[in-house]
């Protein structure tokens, strides 16, 4: 299916995307690997915005506006596989629609699709309908309007349903900006594109030390890593802007969304208790403060953040509690693969360390007790178990009052939830595994 080239659209955008598909990726290597995104992480989602009540093998309606080689259309797919989903497709590049597509058939995930050539921008609730679930990452910002953006988006959502999003962030950047403007002056205009790349690859690799990217370097992909479209999309793109956290909130805020969380890479920018731990007075006056201000100040104080990953919605955060007995505690596709559990199980120290973190951002070391009685906690969480079950089990086995146990269950889970690896299903939906 296609849809008319918006007038909206920045032909040089759509003529990037084209030439240089965005991100490189080959289809083949769908056999050998799954790429992770932590912004379509179904289970979390259903945690902070649907109360863990949400019954994933019901299956959603979702759709992926502006999906680049597929990144997000695959991992989606690949949670989704065994529920009636239907999934949607769009982006106004060929040349990267048919890379996700050849990715999506060779995971066998294709009848579940609709493929559109167009731009999101003509998408309307009348055509397409609405959907539970939609992926725009990295999108919006390239729009020469993304408030006009958001909020067709916004338009297309459930009242129930939920958006992730990314979009730049601007003090994380600033390095990037400034040689995006050299570029532009330094570059004769009329040259071919090629020759454009090549000129810009040779001057960013030569920058000196007191250049203000390469202070910032560790933010970013080493240049001699970087592919082709990945340099081209950094340094060269025709269309981009960042935000602050106060510009992010007042951008949802015209699109009649709220905020609900960031994902887990980048969570620990935006929390006082990170900034300010070793100042108690100032950190009990920051979070006196209203959400966005707390974010804000936390951006600043890092001045790190080159992206914003988070959900968002027309109801905002809806957060699984533990408070109810019936939630079921489940361990994350993260925590599967960081083997979370068996390390716990097989620790031979007091307690185990693990950190949180992703390149260029400050890493976050955690440590979780390793007694008798967290390790046996760990080992009852199995998708099934609720919390009320949990506690009584631990209170038969520990012969402990109810509130020693609760308290020991709340420390532990309320750690690990903060960092997406313990997310809650209530009891009321079906068993959902990854």
């Amino acid at each position: 299916m296609g849809l008319a080239t918006s007038n909206a659209i920045n032909p040089a955008v759509r003529q990037q995307y084209e030439w240089l598909p965005y991100p490189t990726r080959h289809p083949q290597d769908e056999r050998k690997r799954l790429l992770t995104t932590a912004v379509d992480e179904l289970a979390t989602i259903n945690h902070y915005a649907w109360s863990g009540r949400r019954d994933l093998t019901k299956g959603l309606r979702v759709l992926i506006a502006g999906g680049g080689t597929g990144d997000s259309a695959v991992y989606l797919a690949h949670q989704l596989r065994n529920t009636p989903s239907k999934l949607v497709y769009v982006d106004l590049s060929e040349a990267s629609q048919r890379i996700a597509r050849e990715r999506i058939l060779v995971r066998g995930l294709g009848k579940s699709f609709e493929w559109i050539h167009g731009s999101l921008l003509d998408l309307k609730p009348e055509n397409i309908g609405t959907f539970d679930f939609i992926n725009c990452s990295g999108v919006l910002h390239h729009l020469p309007d993304p408030d006009h953006g958001l909020r067709v988006l916004s338009a297309l959502l459930n009242p129930q349903g939920v958006m992730g999003l990314m979009v730049y962030g601007q003090y994380g950047r600033m390095g990037i900006y400034q040689m995006q403007e050299m570029l532009r002056k330094a570059i004769p205009a009329n040259l071919p594109r090629e020759e454009k790349l090549a000129m810009a690859r040779t001057l960013i690799g030569r920058l000196p030390a007191t250049n203000w990217y390469v202070r910032g370097k560790d933010l970013f992909d080493p240049i001699a890593e970087m592919t082709a479209s990945e340099f081209y999309d950094i340094f060269l793109h025709s269309q981009d802007r960042a935000y602050t956290v106060p510009q992010l909130f007042a951008w949802l805020h015209q699109a009649d969304l709220r905020f609900i969380e960031h994902t887990f890479e980048g969570r620990m920018l935006y929390e006082p208790i990170h900034a300010f731990s070793s100042d108690p007075a100032m950190l009990e006056h920051v979070l006196t403060l209203p959400l966005p201000e707390q974010q804000a100040i936390c951006e600043l104080y890092w001045g790190v953040a080159s992206r914003h990953i988070f959900w968002a919605s027309k109801s905002g955060r809806q957060q699984a509690s533990l408070n109810d007995l019936e939630q079921i505690p489940c361990f994350s596709h993260l925590a599967m693969i960081t083997n979370l559990q068996t390390a716990i199980q097989e620790c031979t120290t007091p307690a185990c360390d693990f950190q949180v973190s992703r390149p260029g951002v400050p890493c976050l070391k955690v440590s979780i007790s390793c007694d008798v009685l967290t390790k046996r906690l760990f080992s009852l969480v199995d998708g099934r178990r609720t919390v009320g079950k949990i506690r009584q089990e631990l209170m038969e086995q520990f012969q402990q009052p109810a509130e020693n146990i609760e308290r020991v269950i709340h420390h532990v889970f309320k750690l690990l939830a903060g960092y997406d690896l313990i997310v809650l299903r209530h009891s009321s939906t079906s068993y959902w595994s990854f």
